[in-house]
């Protein structure tokens, strides 16, 4: 599985942002030539010169903020892809976890019943060993299943 890489797609939408920055700053920039023509000449083709000057400061506007908007998209589209593949990485670990559980109360339940029909003594004893590894076995699988669903639960 190719896993989204957080931190890359960030930083390219942090890229993008900084071109906006520039976007803007070529807007003040036109304000600027805009305010220094109106002040210096005058004329009746200024009507048509500073239409076209508002409309490319508007057209700036829109594609900032178009911009900023779709690095937020981004952002937004990457924090939630990564926590679907930590989800979807949790369940199977938690299924995982879950069967290894089911086996081991499988190979304890065994061991207690060996223990329990035993009749010897001295085989008693090395069936009490197994039931007490058994059992370990089982607690370690609970304990790797519980952190597991509350891995699950995190990315929920």
């Amino acid at each position: 599985m190719v896993r989204i890489n957080v931190a890359a797609t960030i930083a390219q939408a942090n890229q993008l942002r900084e071109r906006a920055k520039e976007l803007q700053s070529m807007k003040r920039d036109i304000i600027s030539y805009q305010n220094a023509l109106n002040q210096h000449w005058e004329g009746k083709e200024m009507v048509h010169v500073n239409r076209a000057l508002s409309n490319m400061i508007t057209r700036c506007d829109k594609v900032t903020n178009e911009v900023n908007g779709i690095c937020n998209d981004i952002e937004t589209s990457a924090n939630e892809i990564y926590r679907e593949e930590r989800l979807e990485e949790a369940k199977a670990a938690l299924s995982v976890a879950e069967g290894e559980v089911g086996r081991a109360q499988q190979r304890f339940a065994e061991a207690e019943r060996q223990y329990n029909t035993a009749t010897c003594e001295e085989v008693r004893a090395q069936l009490r060993v197994k039931v007490d590894q058994a059992r370990s076995g089982l607690n370690n699988a609970i304990a790797v299943r519980d952190n597991a669903a509350v891995e699950v639960r995190r990315w929920s």
